[in-house]
């Protein structure tokens, strides 16, 4: 690929001699033993997450039933405690 002589004053060290000089795009970088490892596997993430939704449901109605706020906390833990084993044993490796 030539340029013609009126883009000289185009001073870019990819010019030289008239003929424009380019190199490929880099390729991004390919994941290797060099990332890190993720702070959760995914299992334990969604069973964490499912367990935290469990809680908070069994928290709203037990909130709506009843208008204590102290007991609809203590039954939205006592619901993601109790479903943390079951969910464990629930959902395969």
């Amino acid at each position: 690929m030539t340029i013609s002589r009126d883009v000289g004053a185009l001073s870019t060290p990819a010019l030289r001699k008239g003929v424009l000089v380019t190199t490929a795009p880099t390729p991004p970088p390919v994941p290797g033993s060099g990332d890190p490892k993720p702070f959760l596997p995914v299992r334990t993430a969604i069973v964490l997450q499912t367990a935290a939704f469990v809680g908070a449901i069994a928290g709203t109605l037990t909130y709506l039933s009843t208008g204590d706020t102290a007991g609809a906390i203590l039954a939205g833990l006592v619901g993601l405690g109790a479903s943390v084993p079951t969910l464990n044993g629930l959902i395969g490796d």
